[in-house]
């Protein structure tokens, strides 16, 4: 038998919004002999409060079922929650598991060396979906983005690590991030790490793709500076080839 291929979905922005229908449709059918449950973990916005948390969790829970799967809420907020039996079973047969937007840096330091991590890990390997949104695809990077470093001014310690799941640096909202704070994106494009590509996914447009062999779906486009080389844009409906996967 063929190995399964992994199935990934990287959103700059627009979680659970009807532009993104068609893609979550595509990446939850697209993991094979699992069953129609879908996880949605609205971790990295835990430290805004309970009420955000839940927010996010509830506007998944009607994104998915609008699309005839099954979807739940993982209740999983501090680093404690990622040790609890529970949560990490709650990942077996799943066909998508999504993470949504808020503090990268909060997710990486979450989930790193957890159990939850270990069952997501095996569960894309056995082939289950991967996917999340701006903070929810940025801590699965090499180096990941602190905002709350960056608020207290400590420049210095903007950049810590990520998952290292994907052998990049992401930037989602990368066609606001300049409206932002101007310089923002070169500032970004230098920062990727030697041996690292660079990915800037715009707003309401998602990178979908195996690890290696990617399309741009969505309403904006994709930079893509490979390691050692040029960036370059894609647009929507455009494919490109850049292995990510270590």
């Amino acid at each position: 038998m063929l190995p399964l291929r992994e199935r990934y979905g990287l959103f700059g922005s627009g979680e659970f919004l009807p532009w993104a229908e068609p893609v979550d449709k595509w990446l939850a059918s697209s993991a094979s002999g699992r069953d129609d449950r879908v996880l949605v973990v609205p971790t990295a916005s835990a430290p805004e409060g309970d009420d955000v948390f839940w927010r996010w969790g509830s506007m998944g829970l009607s994104h998915y079922r609008k699309l005839g799967l099954e979807p739940a809420v993982v209740d999983l907020k501090v680093r404690a929650d990622a040790f609890r039996p529970e949560v990490a079973a709650e990942v077996a047969g799943a066909s998508l598991i999504f993470f949504s937007g808020g503090n990268p840096a909060h997710l990486a330091r979450t989930l790193r060396e957890t159990p939850f991590w270990e069952a997501v890990t095996a569960a894309v390997g056995d082939g289950c979906a991967l996917a999340g949104a701006s903070a929810g695809i940025a801590f699965l990077g090499t180096l990941t983005f602190d905002p709350a470093a960056a608020r207290g001014g400590s420049p210095e310690r903007m950049w810590v690590p990520g998952l290292g799941w994907f052998r990049a640096l992401f930037g989602p909202h990368w066609d606001a991030v300049e409206r932002w704070r101007p310089g923002a994106q070169a500032m970004m494009l230098a920062a990727a790490p030697e041996g690292c590509a660079f990915l800037g996914v715009d707003e309401d447009t998602a990178v979908v793709g195996d690890g290696a062999h990617w399309e741009v779906r969505g309403r904006g486009t994709a930079t893509v500076q490979p390691p050692g080389a040029d960036p370059f844009v894609v647009g929507t409906g455009e494919h490109f080839d850049l292995e990510l996967r270590p």
